[in-house]
């Protein structure tokens, strides 16, 4: 619904002021303002009919001064242009002695002679001219004066197979070849045997190919080469050779090799020998040169291959990476730590036992005192410990782990859980004496309130009375300022039931702490606990009084009832 001019709905909008807007906007102004808007076209040379031998000659003779006063400008670098668009505008004029002459001069001078595409397009304009004959001495200069142009080499031999001249043009391969060129140039001369169909000179070309050019891209091509044009032994004998020569670690090339030899077995349906393969390449190849290779491996184990290759498949593709990772840096505890996991997974102990040795060698550097570098460190040899009493079932290897990490840390700064697992260990196989060894030699390398509960909890478990006092004084001797040794101790006596033992203990306890909140420290006065104690011994000496009258009041009745039965019977 529509809205008024008042602001009320209902009706239809009336519109105020009906006037004619006094700017009026036509079409003809919008085509205006785009055409203004648009930048200005540059003006364009006035075309001029020429119309007789008089006025072409001067034209001509202009031109020719143009291009004259160009190729002086241009003299040095860009002189290989300006000689090119001169020679094609004559040759556009059908002057072919003139722009075959402004070629020749162009060659004369040393910069644009060392250019490749110049000897090229002098070739190209005597090739389409029909003079075949002088752009073969064109290309001949042009190899000897640039023998080390590829493009110009093969240029010269296509020349000589355009002209149906195949022996020309194996000669000029062979004079290419000579010359140690790349290997694109070997394949070339295969590729011109195979489309005269001699497939074996391909073959030796490619054999002389692999000799000069002993690399995984090489050998990758003769390959393939045998792969169509040959048997599939002779193809397999040429992947196999190049296994045995290409260093795989280094090829830049060697992940297509393999992947090419494992398809080519694939498609033999000789599944185990793909399977070799892939296997062969994941252990010698490095892992940033393995991606590839490892996802084709698994596609393959997941069509031809059981659950357990697939798994062991990503296990070792996992392997690699943390390989990877702790080798660029040995001191990140993480990725050995997942290492480590991948290995448990497997099973496999002695892989395991190997992968705990390299991971504790990393020992923090002496400048690291802080509990952050060297707690992941800790937490390795813990799980190396373990590993060794729950899953190996071995206690002395489990036992000489504990005794090797703690010759190592830094006890001053923290170990207190290290001794104590190390005591568990000991009470977990029913050895006491090692255990007390254990927490004993604790407190006296690097004491801890940890250690000292858990050494007097173990022995007040044990009923050993006379062995927890013994630690709580040495544990006040060692922490006379501590409200948590004091207390404990205090506790300890008073769930004995030792009072006068309780109260000399806070007596102590009080002058040990003078400067403390002896209040906050302790929350009952000594008087206090006196007078509880006080308390609950009148309590056990006072006779309840209402028990006392109960009992009085039905000894009564029974009397009563014995002495007249009948006063009871209704």
């Amino acid at each position: 619904m529509a809205t008024t001019g008042s602001g009320r709905r209902g009706g239809t909008l009336r519109v105020k002021n009906k006037n004619p807007s006094e700017v009026q906007i036509t079409a003809e102004q919008l085509l205006r303002e785009a055409r203004e808007s648009q930048k200005p076209d540059e003006p364009r040379p006035p075309c001029r009919g020429i119309a007789d031998a008089e006025e072409l000659s001067e034209y001509r003779l202009r031109k020719r001064q143009e291009f004259e006063a160009l190729v002086r400008r241009r003299a040095g670098a860009g002189a290989s242009y300006a000689w090119a668009r001169y020679a094609a505008w004559e040759e556009s004029q059908r002057d072919m002695p003139r722009a075959r002459s402004v070629f020749e001069r162009a060659l004369l001078d040393a910069a644009a002679r060392r250019d490749h595409a110049l000897w090229a397009g002098y070739a190209e304009f005597e090739a389409r001219n029909g003079r075949l004959g002088r752009a073969r001495a064109v290309l001949d200069r042009a190899v000897a004066a640039l023998p080390s142009a590829d493009d110009l080499w093969r240029k010269r031999a296509q020349t000589e197979e355009a002209l149906g001249c195949v022996a020309g043009a194996r000669v000029v391969f062979e004079r290419w070849t000579a010359r140690m060129p790349c290997a694109a140039a070997w394949e070339a001369y295969a590729d011109l045997e195979v489309r005269h169909g001699e497939v074996a000179r391909a073959r030796a070309v490619y054999k002389r190919l692999v000799l000069e050019h002993p690399g995984a891209d090489a050998f990758l091509r003769y390959a393939e080469f045998e792969s169509r044009h040959g048997e599939a032994s002779a193809a397999r004998a040429v992947y196999e050779r190049a296994v045995g020569t290409v260093d795989l670690t280094e090829d830049d090339a060697a992940e297509r090799l393999l992947l090419s030899f494992a398809g080519f077995e694939e498609n033999c349906q000789a599944h185990d020998r793909a399977r070799a393969v892939y296997g062969l390449g994941l252990e010698r190849l490095p892992e940033s040169s393995a991606d590839e290779l490892h996802r084709r491996f698994i596609a393959f184990l997941r069509r031809f291959g059981h659950p357990a290759e697939i798994e062991d498949a990503v296990t070792a593709k996992r392997r690699a990476q943390y390989e990877a990772a702790v080798a660029a840096d040995p001191l990140c505890y993480d990725a050995w730590f997942d290492l480590i996991k991948l290995e448990e997974r497997t099973g496999n102990k002695d892989r395991v036992r190997a992968v705990y040795e390299r991971a504790v060698a990393n020992v923090p550097p002496a400048a690291a005192e802080e509990k952050r570098h060297w707690r992941r460190y800790i937490y390795l040899w813990l799980m190396r410990a373990l590993y060794e009493e729950l899953d190996a079932r071995d206690t002395d290897k489990a036992r000489a782990a504990y005794a090797a990490c703690l010759r190592l840390v830094p006890h001053r700064k923290f170990s207190s859980e290290l001794w104590i697992m190390a005591a568990q260990l000991e009470i977990r196989h029913k050895d006491l004496p090692a255990a007390r060894r254990v927490l004993g030699n604790a407190i006296g390398l690097a004491p801890k309130d940890k250690i000292f509960a858990k050494y007097i909890d173990m022995e007040l478990r044990l009923g050993n009375v006379d062995r927890c006092r013994v630690l709580y004084r040495k544990y006040v001797e060692w922490a006379p300022a501590s409200r948590r040794a004091w207390m404990g101790y205090v506790e300890m006596e008073k769930s004995l039931g030792e009072d006068d033992r309780a109260r000399a203990i806070y007596q102590l306890a009080m002058d040990q702490l003078p400067a403390v909140d002896v209040q906050g420290a302790f929350p009952r006065k000594e008087e206090d606990v006196l007078v509880e104690q006080s308390n609950v011994t009148a309590k056990r000496k006072r006779p309840d009084l209402k028990i006392l009258e109960a009992a009085y009041q039905w000894k009564l009745q029974k009397r009563v009832h014995e002495a007249n039965p009948s006063f009871f019977v209704c």
